[in-house]
């Protein structure tokens, strides 16, 4: 047997330097700095939501006079009493259910096979298509123009008024096919054909399964335009009962109107009754018509995150 080596009999161990590594007081200073910021424009964005869910629920009166602030008074369920009475706003929550629903699948049937097509660089012509995209980008017909092609489309006040126009948003289609560019590698591709796969089954298989973040904040980027949009039912639509949400809450809020309906009532106790309910009438329908927006958000958080952040750097 060989003799152990001088380092085998005294059985050296390896000594481990722990080497604690803490923050600098300047680290810690600017640390504080930042949270306090951060926190201060947290609470500038959060206090005018909160302070609508409060006037919602409290005295207009108080309200009026400045002493509701941070936390409700005198609480009352009178606006969402009369919300629930009033029939037209809820047609126009299902009419913008509608809009946004459709509108957003449309979209994303439109601009995912678009920002995948753009992605290969095996696509004929690839830069001279996506040049015709980017030039509607920044030149524009105008509201005239827009008008005249949707009255000779037949488009006017019909359904699809509202979802065809704007079906292709440049800015979101770039933003997608950068995704794929960046995601959904050739080699992915070339061994899928290999396997006997077509274009098409590439697209449904892989594609769309691998697309899940992006697809998640193109329908928030979609989803949330459609639903509060104003314009196009102040444009295209005249009739009421396929008006918009947007555009029904801005008439129950109008001064105008609401002076109009108080100005019709000759009983005092009426007459202060319908102010009650005009002045906090304004507060819950704009709690009741963002209410979907405060659940979806929530939904896509993780795939949002997610989908702005890959690709963003580059290997």
């Amino acid at each position: 047997m060989p003799e152990k080596t001088a380092i085998q009999k005294a059985k050296l161990k390896p000594v481990k330097i722990k080497k604690k590594i803490g923050k600098t007081t300047s680290d810690k200073i600017t640390d504080v700095i930042i949270c306090i910021v951060l926190t201060f424009m947290s609470l500038i964005a959060i206090f005018p939501l909160w302070y609508t869910i409060v006037a919602s629920l409290s005295n207009p009166v108080l309200v009026a006079t400045g002493k509701v602030i941070l936390w409700p008074k005198d609480v009352t369920f009178v606006g969402y009493e009369s919300l629930f009475e009033t029939k037209l706003l809820w047609r126009g929550y299902l009419n913008t259910l509608e809009y946004t629903l459709v509108g957003t699948f449309l979209n994303l049937c439109v601009t995912v096979p678009c920002g995948y097509a753009l992605s290969r660089k095996t696509l004929p012509y690839r830069n001279l298509i996506f040049a015709f995209f980017m030039v509607p980008m920044y030149f524009g017909g105008g509201m005239i123009a827009t008008f005249m092609v949707i009255s000779e489309l037949g488009l006017y006040n019909t359904f699809w008024v509202m979802v065809i126009p704007h079906g292709v948003t440049t800015f979101n289609m770039i933003i997608c096919r950068n995704y794929f560019d960046s995601n959904i590698p050739d080699s992915l591709f070339e061994s899928a054909t290999l396997d006997g796969a077509s274009v098409t089954q590439f697209f449904i298989k892989f594609v769309i399964p691998l697309s899940k973040p992006i697809i998640a904040v193109l329908t928030l980027y979609f989803a949330i335009p459609k639903w509060n949009d104003y314009m196009s039912g102040l444009l295209y639509i005249n009739d009421s009962k396929k008006q918009t949400l947007q555009y029904i809450i801005k008439q129950l809020t109008s001064t105008d109107a609401s002076s109009g309906v108080v100005d019709n009532l000759a009983d005092p106790e009426e007459l202060r009754e319908a102010e009650i309910k005009a002045g906090i009438m304004k507060y819950t329908v704009i709690i009741v018509g963002a209410l979907p927006l405060y659940i979806l958000y929530p939904a896509v958080q993780k795939y949002l995150i997610g989908g702005m952040m890959v690709g963003a750097v580059k290997e």
